[in-house]
């Protein structure tokens, strides 16, 4: 009988753990994949690059919670849940590439939270940032504020916001006026985060301001984020 190459056996399970490993099993997402209920989930077990940005947005949103106060840590954990509500729309947009586009939207994401910094206290001036949009607040030469504001709805985009104006500190709040109608934003630090709302002006109704498309809004917390976050 010929004598068995004990070479050959090393050579062969080698061979077979490289042919029965499927790309999802090359990185891990945050969660099991075994128990993956959602479409959602399916699809980031699906794909390699999914699961590793899912650890990876994971990772950068526990390493923002270390690095924020508990009060600005529990209202980003609210923003995430939202970021997680809506990524499912990947599925509703038409897009030919549904992971694709989430992929890109994780990545954005992890840009948000490793940008994420503790502001100086009291401080207004600065870029600040959220799932929906971010504000620009700017020191102007004659001692008030520019403040700027752009957001949409995350993944469709089927409303935009768009307005900026002037205003002057009185305390501890920011108004600024956005036009003749009488509307305005009002700012105000709570604790590490920017609390932002909007006023509607005369005969437009709550929550319809006519700066931002059907059913859009600016009001909200914002976080402190570097000025290369707003850009993304």
């Amino acid at each position: 009988m010929q004598a068995l190459d004990r070479t050959i056996i090393p050579r062969l399970l080698l061979a077979g753990t490289i042919l029965g490993a499927s790309p999802a099993l090359a990185a891990q997402p945050s969660f099991d994949c075994a128990k993956a209920a959602s479409r959602i989930e399916r699809t980031i077990c699906a794909s390699a690059p999914l699961a590793k940005a899912d650890a990876a947005l994971s990772a950068a949103y526990q390493e923002a919670r270390r690095t924020l106060a508990p009060e600005a840590g529990a209202l980003l954990l609210v923003d995430e849940k939202r970021f997680l509500a809506a990524r499912e729309r990947v599925f509703s947009t038409g897009d030919k590439d549904p992971a694709a586009l989430l992929l890109g939207e994780i990545e954005d994401r992890i840009a948000f939270l490793r940008s994420l910094r503790v502001p100086p206290p009291g401080r207004l001036a600065g870029t600040w940032s959220n799932l929906f949009g971010t504000v620009t607040v700017t020191p102007g030469t004659d001692g008030g504020l520019a403040v700027k504001v752009d957001a949409n709805e995350p993944i469709t985009a089927r409303w935009t916001c768009g307005a900026e104006g002037k205003g002057r500190l009185a305390g501890d709040l920011l108004t600024v006026s956005l036009g003749e109608d009488g509307s305005t934003l009002t700012l105000a630090r709570e604790g590490e985060t920017l609390t932002l709302g909007a006023v509607p002006g005369k005969g437009e109704a709550e929550g319809t301001a006519d700066y931002c498309g059907l059913n859009g809004s600016v009001d909200g917390t914002y976080f402190f984020v570097t000025p290369a976050a707003a850009a993304r």
